[in-house]
């Protein structure tokens, strides 16, 4: 495929020179409307922006890179993609469909002879990258040795073992069920199993330097690229780009804004050459999902967005945010990255003309926060919650789960707005709030303060 564009420039104006720089103006007012809502929520620390009309492009940068340093991303830094990567992975399975090497139809027993006479042997290709294989979201054997890190331990041996020793809950064929697993096993399949490469080298080699995507990378060391933005959970807390190892297919790029921004690029106008075939052929829509009317096809899905129809892929590591879609029609895409792990939403909607409200988020006081904290549980679900505060910030944990910001829409009202859940606190004649109700998916659960849990 031939460049659209050039890795230098960073705006490209139509013809009618006024009417391009009035939509780009009138659409950059709205963004930056948005972006400064979330930063008034304290839900942000850095973002960059990527928009495409046709050959006009514009990149748009705010908050930091480092949280407390002043310093801007720009179109060049490096950010975690998370899932994005599936898209790459599945791309790279429709090269191989293209040279003829494999048939979307193969079953993986057939490049992975430890798979021979197993349940797992007998998925298709197809079905690991449409989603559509049965596979859990993570594998069974998965266990979380460093929350910061947590696939960095996760390798081939325990891999194999999983998917030897699977068994499915019930008979195929299986609707669309977003699988980590099972693009991470498709990408070491292509790479390790027929090609006999790392991930890294099989995506560098076949997709990655063909389409000059030089700022696109499995691995960034910050010794030698040192234009990354560091990545923060949502208590504004460090947290290091993940390692994902031998599941690396669904998940482990990081990319700077143009190289994402110039992958859509050559996605929405995919030609007739053979990675231009392969991109047509990974995006072409196989399948219904549950949240219709989304479709997916090989790692990507399809939706309407207000009058366009996009094409799209999300991804969430533990302290980055990423989103991109495109309509190949009307030759329109945008990106966002975030380096902080709370989805930056409303941000990407003014590009294609999609109402969408930010809620407004309010500090509170010490005072109130000290009323709150402490050991709750809910008798009716047998669930207990700790409220905590870390980083000045208030927090829920869920036995057994991870900590989640709390954000406050009132001194007694607080959301989660990626889980989306409602925290009520009941006001009481105590010192201390005794009561919360937890309310998600239509569903009321009340906690009572138990101080301290029993053993």
């Amino acid at each position: 495929m031939t460049r659209p564009w050039s890795r230098t420039a960073a705006v490209f104006s139509f013809s009618d020179g006024a009417s391009a720089a009035s939509w780009s103006d009138d659409l950059k007012k709205k963004i930056d409307a948005n972006v400064d809502l979330h930063f008034q929520n304290e839900t942000q620390v850095g973002l960059v922006v990527g928009v495409i009309r046709g050959n006009e492009i514009h990149f748009w940068s705010y908050g930091e890179k480092n949280r407390g340093s002043g310093i801007k991303p720009d179109a060049d830094t490096f950010f975690e993609i998370g899932s994005i990567t599936k898209t790459y992975t599945a791309t790279l399975l429709a090269l191989e469909v293209e040279k003829g090497t494999v048939s979307l139809q193969d079953p993986i027993e057939l490049f992975w002879k430890e798979l021979q006479e197993t349940e797992a042997g007998k998925i298709t290709l197809q079905e690991l990258a449409s989603h559509t294989s049965g596979l859990p979201r993570m594998p069974s054997n998965f266990v979380m040795t460093d929350p910061e890190n947590p696939y960095k331990n996760y390798d081939a041996v325990l891999l194999t073992e999983f998917l030897k020793n699977y068994k499915a809950a019930s008979p195929g064929p299986y609707p669309h069920a977003y699988s980590n697993v099972g693009l991470g096993v498709l990408g070491y399949i292509l790479a390790e199993k027929i090609n006999g490469l790392s991930y890294a080298d099989y995506l560098e080699t076949n997709l990655l330097k063909p389409l000059g995507l030089r700022e696109t990378k499995t691995r960034v060391d910050p010794a030698v690229q040192p234009n990354f933005a560091q990545g923060y959970d949502t208590f504004f807390s460090l947290v290091p780009f993940w390692d994902l190892n031998v599941l690396d297919g669904a998940g482990a790029l990081k990319a700077s804004a143009r190289d994402l921004l110039r992958y859509l690029e050559f996605n929405m106008n995919a030609d007739s050459s053979l990675i231009g075939r392969a991109m047509n052929l990974a995006q072409a829509q196989l399948f219904a999902t549950a949240s219709k009317p989304r479709t997916v096809g090989l790692g990507w899905e399809s939706r309407s967005f207000g009058r366009y129809n996009v094409i799209e892929h999300a991804g969430a590591t533990g302290g980055y945010r990423a989103d991109l879609m495109f309509d190949k029609t009307e030759k329109l895409g945008a990106i966002v990255l975030s380096n902080t792990d709370l989805v930056p939403v409303c941000v990407l909607e003014p590009v294609f003309g999609v109402a969408c409200e930010i809620p407004k988020f309010q500090s509170v006081s010490a005072a109130v926060a000290g009323k709150l904290v402490g050991k709750f549980e809910s008798a009716a679900i047998g669930l207990k919650a700790e409220i905590i505060l870390r980083n000045g910030q208030l927090g829920v944990v869920p036995e057994g789960q991870s900590q989640l910001r709390l954000f406050a829409k009132s001194q007694f009202e607080y959301a989660v707005p990626d889980a989306k859940v409602d925290v009520v606190f009941i006001p009481s004649a105590s010192a201390a709030v005794d009561q919360f109700e937890l309310k998600q998916s239509g569903q009321t659960y009340l906690f009572e303060r138990r101080w301290p849990f029993e053993n």
